[in-house]
């Protein structure tokens, strides 16, 4: 048997596809920050899919990782942020994905106000019905959640520190500080990398697209929504900012459900908006050192605040 060519061409892929599962392929989408190749394609049936190969090892540990990041959310409830037709699909290359052709993401289908004002309340909708269906009283659950996201915190501090963007007073008060004052025995479903590039406003409600294969998928959804609201208000400063004051709200409510105090639910929120800040100074050190500045500035202050 031949060994497949690594980085397969437009037309190797298109044909493979048709040939072994019926796949009409249209055209590329992106590739993602793997290189890896994402196709719109549809089946015998005319359904419109999207689907993504694992062409290297990185790239299978990524597939990998999004089916059972996928399987973790349906397990506690989430089927509603899934996409439909989801399934994995064995390639030449390595394993893929096949799911629903979700069309443009949230950030690029809010174009006014009124996208904006749309598209947040069919996404607080969703994020209801599944922060519901999810919630349960476990003792330590809520906790182990909530020291992943910190964690992920801390790896984004540390480097900015390492790279001189964040002082070593503030990495060590992001140290010392004991998040799991900020939970309760509740939980809900949480999401890591929760951002309008990976959401969609699809027929059946808001979908999220590329989990990561996280520690666990309990814990706390209120720091995820508050990164959301941080990425598309402050760092893409998307159309209809007032729109993200109708997720920020849904803090509130979750917060209500888990028994959580005012307190600790403004710690949560200043948990996600810092790791937000924190992770966008990062990716633009080299390309923006400014913009690096002024979001590590903001990480640093509410790290201190809550500190």
């Amino acid at each position: 048997m031949n060994t497949p060519n690594p980085n397969p061409s437009y037309s190797e892929l298109s044909e493979y596809f048709k040939l072994k599962y019926q796949l009409t392929i249209g055209s590329f989408i992106i590739k993602g920050h793997l290189n890896l190749p994402i196709l719109r394609c549809e089946d015998a049936q005319g359904i419109k899919l999207v689907v993504k190969v694992g062409i290297n090892h990185d790239g299978e540990n990524e597939v990998l990782g999004n089916m059972s990041g996928y399987q973790s959310m349906i397990s506690l409830g989430a089927q509603k942020l899934v996409p439909n037709y989801l399934r994995r699909i064995e390639t030449l290359w390595g394993p893929a994905i096949l799911m629903q052709d979700l069309g443009d993401d949230y950030v690029t289908a809010t174009k006014s106000q009124k996208d904006a004002e749309h598209n947040a309340k069919v996404l607080k909708l969703t994020l209801q019905e599944v922060c519901a269906t999810s919630l349960r009283k476990q003792g330590g659950v809520a906790k182990s959640g909530i020291l992943e996201f910190k964690s992920q915190l801390m790896s984004w501090v540390s480097k900015l520190n390492t790279a001189g963007f964040i002082n070593d007073s503030t990495l060590r008060s992001l140290e010392s500080f004991d998040v799991t004052q900020a939970v309760s025995e509740w939980s809900t479903i949480m999401i890591l990398d929760f951002t309008p590039d990976n959401v969609f406003i699809a027929k059946q409600g808001a979908v999220f697209i590329d989990p990561w294969k996280q520690v666990t998928y309990e814990g706390t959804m209120i720091p995820s929504i508050a990164q959301f609201c941080t990425v598309g208000r402050h760092v893409y400063e998307m159309p209809g900012g007032h729109s993200f004051d109708t997720l920020l709200s849904l803090c509130q409510e979750i917060g209500e459900q888990q028994r959580l105090n005012h307190s600790q639910i403004e710690m949560q929120m200043k948990l996600g908006a810092a790791l937000q800040y924190s992770l966008s100074a990062y990716v633009r050190i080299m390309t923006n050192p400014e913009l690096a500045s002024e979001f590590s500035s903001r990480a640093s202050i509410i790290i201190d605040d809550i500190g």
